[in-house]
């Protein structure tokens, strides 16, 4: 039944979330299907129909300067991003968890920015054709502009959506060693330039893995099917383009607001408010720029004022992408450390509580052998309190220290102390007399190993033990009836040798009967030669088989 009803639930989660997918899957579909029609709708324009020819009129100063002020700052932002790759993947021991690839992929975009505008702002009007058919008369239409956008809105569509990839482009190793410091550092800087040189992987992959990729590539197309309506000759062309790109932006951007709400919903579950606003900040981005161009294809505005329009929102609209993307990352990384911070002091409460209850003796020494831990195990062993033990010295503790154990015991705690392995050895540990009562005493097999900081630098041993007293006791007791029997049974067998003594065995020992009659409690063996011995066998087995 148990069975039956997790595969029940299993099955009924599953059904509710392709239910809640199926609104994404049909704007994706719905996207596919007009990024393919709008792009045969451009291909058939260019084919059939002829493009207007660049702008011969003399370009506005002040356009071309604006253009040249944005190719500062976007190149500015751009270093700023490549110094954000470089600095962001310098920690070699940084978590994979906290580092991501939005700086490279803000990267490309303001690299993107930056380019396009130097080439607007210095190439006067090669990269300019005419839209002759605009209200008021012919307009210049800066084509750099439309392939930089063409270029950066999927890639901002991208970022709204994806969470942060994990960066694994290098992973440190475990066992570097301390002296490597060269050979680290070489690693590193190489390591650096491949995650810049992995730029295009990354942007590829990004694209790739989007959960909007259907509407970046429809967005890519309808800027470029938007931009072939205004330099087309035709008339109809023109206006059949226009109304499928404004249709093509209105099926992307409903994807980008039905995703917003699921993961909006998403993370209300999670007690989060972490929705990627940047969706929605994008929408509105991409209606700005609509409005504009409707703006001036109807003869609103000027074309000075609107290419001034479309360079100043560019800059702040990628700024302001940038400003929430930094601070989205650092409430993600301040989220993550807090939750790694969290299990660390959880792991740290368990392995506390683990070392006070265990049924084994442990306890810790710092580096001049005073006593930072001592167990419950420990405490029954010896009688000696927590407290009474904290901040004392280990060797009052110890007992009969003058019988040469201590020396192997604080050699094991001072290789410990310097990192290296240590073997088992014996302590004998002794508490306080209480009450009148005699002092605990115990054996213990210890072993140490070292106890490190944050840092990996050494603070002092950590030593396990266990009661070997009553294993002690028998093992003396048995030596102690062995050496007793064997007491008892030398005279009777020294009797018994005696009746039974062959004539052989006395012709081969000749002169040794009278000393083996006078003997008492010597050990038989020597009574032999090492060439009678040779000759005749052991005189035990000899003698319990009798003449």
């Amino acid at each position: 039944m148990v069975a039956e009803s997790v595969h029940s639930m299993t099955f009924a989660d599953s059904v509710m979330s392709s239910a809640k997918n199926v609104p994404m899957d049909i704007c994706r579909t719905w996207n596919d299907i007009t990024c393919w029609l709008l792009l045969a709708m451009s291909i058939w324009a260019l084919y059939f129909y002829e493009i207007e020819a660049t702008w011969l009129d003399a370009p506005c100063q002040m356009v071309d300067i604006s253009c040249l002020v944005a190719g500062i700052v976007t190149g500015t932002a751009a270093l700023l991003e490549l110094c954000a790759v470089f600095i962001e993947f310098s920690p070699k021991k940084l978590s994979p968890a906290v580092k991501g690839d939005d700086s490279k992929t803000m990267l490309l975009v303001y690299s993107c920015l930056s380019v396009s505008y130097f080439k607007m702002g210095v190439s006067g009007n090669t990269w300019v054709h005419t839209d002759p058919l605009a209200f008021g008369g012919p307009r210049p239409v800066y084509t750099l502009r439309y392939l930089e956008w063409s270029i950066c809105m999927p890639l901002l569509i991208s970022l709204s959506s994806s969470p942060p990839m994990e960066s694994s482009t290098h992973q440190p190793k475990e066992d570097e060693g301390e002296g490597e410091d060269d050979d680290q550092s070489k690693e590193l800087i190489e390591a650096q330039v491949d995650d810049v040189l992995s730029l295009p992987r990354v942007v590829c992959s990004r694209l790739y893995q989007t959960e909007l990729r259907g509407s970046a590539r429809c967005t890519a197309v309808y800027i470029w099917s938007s931009w072939i309506a205004l330099v087309v000759k035709d008339e109809f062309v023109r206006w059949l383009l226009l109304c499928a790109s404004f249709s093509a932006y209105a099926v992307a951007t409903t994807e980008q607001i039905v995703y917003w709400f699921g993961a909006r919903e998403k993370d209300e579950r999670k007690q989060s408010r972490d929705y990627p606003v940047l969706v929605i900040t994008q929408a509105a981005l991409a209606t700005h720029y609509g409005v504009i161009y409707l703006l001036a294809v109807f003869g609103c505005i000027s074309w000075q004022n609107e290419q001034m329009s479309y360079t100043v929102s560019d800059v702040v609209a990628k700024l302001t992408h940038s400003a929430i993307l930094v601070s989205m990352r650092r409430r993600r990384n301040l989220m993550i450390l807090d939750e790694l911070r969290v299990a660390a002091q959880l792991a740290a409460m368990d392995i506390q509580r683990l070392i006070s209850q265990a049924n084994v003796p442990i306890f810790c020494v710092n580096k001049n052998l005073e006593v930072e831990e001592w167990n419950q195990k420990i405490e029954e062993l010896t009688g000696v309190k927590k407290v009474d033990a904290l901040q004392r010295s280990l060797p009052e503790f110890c007992s009969e220290r003058a019988s040469g154990w201590w020396a192997s015991a604080e050699k094991l705690l001072r290789d410990a102390l310097e990192g290296l392995d240590s073997s088992v050895v014996e302590m004998h540990m002794t508490g306080a007399p209480q009450n009148g009562q005699m002092a605990k005493s115990c054996m213990m097999a210890v072993s140490a190993t070292s106890q490190r900081t944050r840092t990996g630098e050494i603070k002092g041993a950590v030593c396990i033990g266990q009661d070997v007293t009553e294993l002690t006791s028998e093992k003396q007791k048995a030596e102690n009836l062995a050496e007793s029997l064997n007491r008892s049974l030398t005279r009777p067998m020294l009797q018994f040798l005696r009746l039974t003594w062959s004539s052989t065995l006395s012709n081969g020992t000749a002169g040794w009967r009278t000393e083996v009659h006078s003997l008492k409690r010597s050990w038989l063996g020597s009574l032999f030669s090492k060439s009678c011995r040779q000759r005749r066998g052991n005189p035990y087995r000899m003698a319990w088989r009798g003449p």
